[in-house]
């Protein structure tokens, strides 16, 4: 981050502080500078996805904490292992609810794509989860992709990178107008994974916290067009299939 006369500019979104914050008062980026380190803050342009489970608050009260757990975890696992076979990354948990973010640290040119593949594979996980635990269980995913600083782990900060810019929980509040087994994602998302996808607009949406409308698209399938120039990272043997299917 650059310092300004006033102290420490944002690169996010423009801002001056006082010497000696840590984080942005505007938009909570990192500004933390070491004297004589180079800034570990870089600037990355990332696809993020937020997941949970629908009707997790009301299966709450009906079922034994300790059976809840042993679900959650259930989920949270084959999410990740969903999430890390696509090249992503869980950055965080709250409640139910994951965070998933495709293009930081390592970045590819299809990471929307990818995002994109594991909501519908998270999606497609429900029935098995469904049944093992003899619930009807059913997630809701919401996409958004946009530009973040990326903060890397140093010492005495945690093991964790941390993402911060306006735009990270777009893809929450995305989230949040879908319906069981719904795969949202922002007109952004679709425009980079449209040839991919068959996908039906949602129009333009009014989501808390936006003063503009966001138009939203519902992702059905993939289509196979496209597939042979955008391989995805640990996926050859599902693509194959479906050829032959």
């Amino acid at each position: 981050m650059a310092e300004s006369a006033y102290g420490m500019h944002c690169e996010v979104c423009g801002g001056d502080n006082p010497q000696g914050f840590r984080f942005c008062g505007g938009c909570a980026a990192p500004l933390i500078r070491t004297s004589g380190v180079a800034p570990r803050e870089r600037r990355r342009h990332v696809t993020i996805l937020f997941t949970d489970l629908s009707g997790f608050t009301e299966l709450s009260t009906r079922i034994d904490a300790e059976d809840l757990h042993i679900l959650v975890q259930a989920y949270f696992d084959r999410v990740e292992a969903i999430v890390t076979a696509l090249g992503g990354r869980i950055e965080r948990y709250v409640g139910d609810a994951i965070m998933a973010v495709f293009g930081a640290p390592t970045a590819h040119d299809d990471d929307a794509l990818r995002a994109v593949q594991a909501g519908l594979d998270i999606k497609a996980a429900m029935p098995a989860l469904s049944a093992r635990f003899g619930r009807d269980l059913a997630c809701v995913a919401g996409i958004a992709s946009g530009d973040v600083v990326v903060t890397e782990p140093r010492p005495g900060y945690g093991a964790d990178l941390a993402v911060v810019g306006p735009f990270v929980h777009l893809g929450a509040r995305i989230k949040s107008l879908g319906q069981p087994g719904d795969v949202l994602v922002s007109d952004e998302v679709h425009r980079e994974v449209a040839q991919h996808v068959a996908a039906e607009s949602l129009g333009a949406q009014a989501l808390k916290g936006n003063a503009d409308r966001v138009t939203l698209w519902r992702i059905h399938r993939l289509v196979e067009q496209g597939w042979t120039r955008t391989p995805l990272a640990g996926r050859g043997a599902e693509l194959q299939r479906r050829r032959r299917a």
